[in-house]
């Protein structure tokens, strides 16, 4: 393994202070605390233990530690993170992990233990047994598509003893998002993340996209390869109307700007809310799929007529909140119709 970054322009991209915008810090990150907190709460009930070893695939920054400890569970004191193991192949991101959670003034609070291996997700180290074995940010759609199942195999084997109750987080990107119409005839293709000003330059890199079953087959049959069960799994889509490539309308010819807009709202501006409508003509779909994209167009844009014209700044910030809501009411059905789609098992069993 050399000491090249494999994805150039991922450290700019990660550390960039434009990634967290008012989307981001009220809107994704309190949907992923709160279904990663249920998914915990879930895990607990089958025989999760409370003192818990983090497994972080993919964990680029460690952003995904930062998720975990803002959920109410850990928050709480309900689950505590007695370990944290951050693996990833870039070297840079792992070097600003290591400034993040393993600097001279030790682990975050409430962390016991911080450890960052440099590892390819395809074929992922061993690196002992973990009770939750988390992905955030969508790194395991840089595998392909028939790699995925072999690579969660392998983790599940080395990480998860037999007999011990583990949760699997897998976080891919959707693949019947908003975002990205004109890809939805194939699985697999260049993603550039050139979401803002400071990595505009960043070079495409090969992202699989994945449906929601789909995507819960491998993931079970991956579990069961490695000789455990699911015991529970429950799938949920993020960003369904204001995933970061409505921010470059890239990949779908027509998208109005969504997430900048929402933005705009969040602060009070913005001009006229009819111009969030979303009125794209959609490719064809599994039926499921499109009765979802439906369902969404029309309360998102039937909030937007309520809201009228020319609401002043106050009416537009309750707009944007009621736009968030629309989004969430939709979150739960885990059908690969967002930015990203993520998978909550419960894995347990073994002799």
């Amino acid at each position: 393994m050399d000491d090249a970054t494999p994805y150039a322009g991922a450290v700019d991209h990660y550390t960039s202070a434009a990634r967290r915008d008012w989307v981001k810090r009220a809107w994704e990150e309190p949907a992923l605390h709160r279904h990663l907190d249920a998914a915990l709460r879930r895990a607990r009930a089958l025989g999760l233990p409370a003192d818990v070893a983090v497994l972080d695939l993919g964990c680029g920054t460690g952003v995904g530690l930062d998720l975990l400890r803002g959920t109410a569970a850990v928050a709480a004191g309900d689950v505590r993170v007695a370990r944290y193991t951050g693996l990833d192949l870039d070297a840079d991101l792992l070097a600003v992990a290591r400034d993040r959670l393993a600097g001279p003034e030790g682990p975050p609070p409430g962390v016991g233990a911080v450890a960052l291996v440099r590892g390819d997700l395809a074929d992922p180290p061993g690196v002992g047994p973990h009770d939750v074995l988390l992905s955030s940010g969508v790194p395991l759609s840089h595998l392909p598509p028939d790699a995925l199942g072999p690579a969660l195999t392998r983790v599940v084997t080395r990480a998860v003893p037999p007999g011990r109750t583990a949760l699997l987080v897998v976080d891919v990107l959707g693949r019947w998002s908003l975002e990205w119409t004109s890809r939805w005839d194939r699985t697999r293709w260049a993603y550039r993340m050139s979401f803002f000003a400071t990595d505009a330059a960043a070079e495409a890199a090969e992202m699989t996209t994945w449906d929601g079953e789909e995507l819960e087959r491998t993931v079970r049959t991956a579990v069961a390869a490695a000789g455990r069960e699911v015991l529970d799994a429950t799938r949920v889509d993020r960003s369904l109307a204001v995933g970061r490539h409505t921010s470059t309308g890239e990949y779908t010819p027509g998208l109005p700007r969504l997430r900048d807009l929402v933005d705009a709202l969040a602060a009070g501006g913005g001009g006229d809310p009819a111009a969030l409508r979303i009125a794209v003509p959609l490719p064809p779909a599994p039926p499921a799929v499109a009765a979802a994209h439906a369902r969404l167009a029309v309360a998102w844009n039937t909030r937007l007529d309520a809201a009228g014209p020319a609401p002043d700044a106050a009416a537009r910030r309750a707009l944007a909140e009621d736009l968030r809501a629309v989004e969430a009411a939709q979150e739960p059905e885990g059908l690969g119709i967002g930015h990203s789609l993520t998978l909550f098992a419960v894995v347990g069993g073994g002799a």
